[in-house]
């Protein structure tokens, strides 16, 4: 092969490159994240293929039943901790169809593959400054 013929190889090669470059680069979005683009700060971008179903505050753990009829999922921000239990299939498919109320609830949850149980892990809630008082003059009282 010539030296010409492989200039020209190459001069194909960067052109192709360049351009394949361009197109990529007018591809990528200006990094902008928000509701609009439906991309996350982690930079997942949300594209669901079925219908979201409404959940509580931090939705952090979940787990399915056993005969996969239902998810069970763990609400464990601020506010209100509960658990509520989606039907996964059947006619309520995507709707709550429970909700138990669980301070102090942590978002770990487990599954027992061999009996209907499930483990969810909550945390006692810590006395707040009042509640001491009142125990410390009811113990006081009592001596």
């Amino acid at each position: 092969m010539g030296h010409r013929a492989r200039s020209a190889q190459i001069a194909v090669a960067v052109a192709t490159l360049a351009g394949a470059g361009a197109a990529i680069a007018a591809s990528v979005p200006s990094g902008r994240i928000g509701p609009q683009d439906k991309i996350q700060p982690n930079g997942r971008k949300l594209h669901p293929a079925g219908k979201l179903t409404r959940l509580g505050n931090a939705p952090a753990g979940g787990g399915l039943t056993r005969n996969g009829r239902f998810l069970w999922t763990l609400s464990a921000g601020r506010g209100v901790n509960d658990i509520r239990i989606v039907a996964v299939s059947g006619p309520r498919r995507g709707k709550v169809v429970q909700r138990v109320l669980m301070p102090g609830l942590s978002g770990g949850i487990a599954m027992d593959p061999r009996r209907n149980v499930a483990y969810v892990w909550a945390s006692p809630i810590p006395p707040t400054p009042t509640s001491r008082c009142r125990r410390a003059s009811r113990a006081a009282a009592a001596t």
